[in-house]
């Protein structure tokens, strides 16, 4: 991380120290439109992308992730998880919050039981 803190400072060190540093099978949660949520559980270690792809993006801190295939609305999405995705900014952000947490969970469960 010492070449993060030089290039962009002890902040973005610390985002990304964070985001390596979580543990696999953490629930993550992406926003793809106004009212499209998937859900995911990250499966590997933290790695820096220069692929195309990822220069393409702008996404170069990526870690391995099972996602669920289908979509989820906002009436399926845990509130938490739409309120922390309208309050704005790009980054990690922890959701804490018992019933989403539960909801999470379960909608994971589900999903994975199929149905």
């Amino acid at each position: 991380m010492l070449d993060v803190r030089d290039a962009h400072g002890e902040k973005a060190a610390r985002m990304l120290d964070r985001f390596a540093r979580l543990p696999e099978g953490a629930f993550v949660w992406t926003q793809t439109g106004d009212e499209e949520f998937f859900l995911g559980r990250l499966k590997g270690p933290w790695r820096y992308d220069d692929s195309e792809a990822a220069r393409n993006s702008g996404i170069h801190h990526v870690r391995p992730t099972e996602w669920i295939d289908q979509p989820f609305d906002l009436k399926s999405t845990p509130r938490a998880v739409i309120d922390t995705f309208a309050r704005g900014g790009r980054n990690l952000q922890r959701i804490r919050d018992a019933e989403a947490e539960m909801r999470t969970g379960k909608l994971w469960s589900s999903c994975r039981a199929g149905g």
